[in-house]
């Protein structure tokens, strides 16, 4: 089976997306990973927002992809500041249902993206970007700002 996986950073997130050529019988979602790409740390799992009806908890906000499986082919990762101007790679893990959690599905090879450098900050230069000031009087609206006089 050919599988592929492209990642984007932009900033301090990255986009993941990955693909098979054809459907992934008995897959519940997959496990996504971050790696530096120089291997020097192991993988860590990525925490997922998102949850299975049958599985909401109110008590838990981020919620491990290991135990809720990203049910797409697609994911962003947010990146904390230790994983900041490093190149990283990612590991995506089909899963199966079993015994009430989550497996890896045997017989399938996780994918590993090519590495991504991520953003770089320099003492040197920096950028931000903000809303347009609002003067006292004046509408926010981009469409058509109005100020009184």
């Amino acid at each position: 089976m050919a599988t592929m996986a492209k990642v984007i950073a932009n900033n301090d997130v990255v986009h993941i997306a990955w693909s098979f050529d054809q459907p992934v019988a008995g897959c519940a979602g997959f496990l996504v990973e971050r790696q530096p790409a120089d291997g020097s740390a192991a993988w860590t799992t990525l925490t997922s927002l998102l949850e299975f009806e049958d599985r909401k908890d109110p008590n838990v906000v981020n919620k491990s992809t290991k135990t809720n499986p990203v049910e797409g082919f697609r994911w962003r990762d947010f990146l904390d500041a230790t994983s900041r101007n490093i190149a990283v790679r990612y590991r995506i893990t089909a899963m199966a249902a079993k015994d009430g959690g989550y497996a890896p599905l045997p017989g399938l090879t996780p994918i590993v993206s090519s590495p991504a450098p991520t953003a770089r900050s320099t003492s040197i230069s920096t950028a931000a970007f903000s809303r347009p000031r609002r003067s006292p009087g004046c509408s926010t609206s981009m469409a058509a700002p109005t100020c009184r006089r």
